[in-house]
């Protein structure tokens, strides 16, 4: 189990680990590979309208671990998961007794691809359980048509570990995952809004799950991006700029800059009067990457009248939907952020309403305190 002690901050899986800490190690192999378009199209297919109804169930389990929450709610809206952690050794260092059925994909490198084997049938069937084998099957027979989600990469993998270390950047560190991006759900949340943690404060208490690469100091991006640091220089302007004696391109922004999932466990706070209609949309139509750039150029500020925090949400390249926080705490700050937002904009829980403790030193957004191995 380890030492949980976070200063009373509890760590991402606390509530696990006090419940699992006396039970055999989950195997280690996997069950779904995510990393292909094919295989990730019939894994889609198949949960699609699926709900969890059995408590026993290790999808319950792995939810738990994620959201750091043992009372994930029953039925469990499996279909809404679009964001999905790798087992890794990672994974296995923090949550040893929950199995993890997600094949390590090629990157972010190292990769441990494959060094993890196939799960036995055995060990699979209570995952496969609440599929649906008919979507499966009919995806994979007709690929060219059912190719509705493609497997990110933008914000997921970083540079390549070769390139890391030429520029004296740490290697990838963190929890590694796959998102996949569907058309229609972007939509959807370009038109109803991103959503809402279930039953939070409020209502859904205007917490939104997101994720978030660190741009700045962990070799996630080729450029250094600094973000949320009140700057006099023009937003959107390239420097060149040394790194432990590497010159790098440089960028400077206002804005603190998240993208919408569900499945990562991680959440900021946006408002709790946060609505599609309240929020400053830079643009309607998928795959738009100039307005993102426009949004990082020129800095957000939205949702200002309405007395939440500003907040926008946006399509950027690749299909996701960007968050992006443009006033205090996040923005205009003293000190750049890195991986980790302010404490009080962060939550975890299944409806976000527990706290957060990230580690500055991983490469995503995270929860695991002050245990991540």
């Amino acid at each position: 189990g380890g030492d949980l002690d976070l200063g009373g901050v509890p760590a991402l899986n606390a509530v696990v680990v006090a419940g699992l800490s006396t039970e055999a190690p989950a195997p280690q192999c996997w069950c779904f590979d995510l990393c292909s378009s094919s295989n990730a199209n019939a894994y889609w297919a198949a949960s699609r309208g699926v709900h969890v109804h059995n408590r026993s169930s290790p999808w319950l389990r792995y939810f738990a671990a994620v959201y750091s929450d043992a009372q994930v709610p029953i039925p469990f809206p499996l279909h809404r998961v679009n964001y999905f952690y790798h087992g890794v050794r990672q994974w296995y260092g923090l949550f040893s007794a929950v199995h993890n059925p997600f094949r390590p994909c090629d990157l972010p490198a190292p990769s441990e691809r494959s060094s993890v084997p196939p799960c036995a049938q055995s060990d699979c069937a209570a995952w496969h359980a609440p599929l649906s084998p008919s979507g499966e099957a009919a995806s994979r027979a007709h690929h060219k048509a059912s190719t509705v989600v493609t497997v990110a990469k933008d914000l997921m993998i970083g540079m390549s570990a070769e390139y890391r270390r030429a520029q004296g950047l740490p290697d990838f560190r963190g929890l590694p995952a796959t998102r996949l991006e569907n058309h229609d759900e972007l939509v959807r949340w370009i038109k109803s809004g991103v959503p809402l943690a279930d039953g939070g404060p409020g209502g859904g208490g205007g917490w939104v799950e997101v994720h978030r690469a660190n741009a700045f100091d962990r070799g996630m991006f080729q450029e250094m991006i600094e973000e949320g640091v009140e700057t006099t220089h023009n937003h959107g302007q390239h420097f060149k700029t040394f790194w432990n004696g590497k010159e790098r391109s440089y960028e400077s922004y206002t804005g603190c800059f998240h993208s919408a999932v569900v499945g990562s466990g991680t959440f900021v706070y946006v408002g709790e009067a946060y609505t599609a209609a309240n929020t400053k949309w830079l643009t309607s139509t998928p795959n738009n990457s100039s307005t993102a750039q426009d949004a990082r150029m020129h800095g957000v500020k939205s949702n200002r009248d309405s007395g939440v925090v500003p907040t926008t949400v946006l399509n950027l390249r690749g299909g996701s939907l960007d968050v992006i926080l443009a006033g205090p705490p996040c923005a205009s700050r003293k000190v750049r952020l890195g991986t980790c937002p302010p404490a009080q904009i962060l939550r975890t829980g299944w409806r976000a309403q527990q706290p957060c403790a990230c580690n500055e030193s991983w490469d995503h957004l995270n929860c695991v305190g002050l245990r991540a191995p």
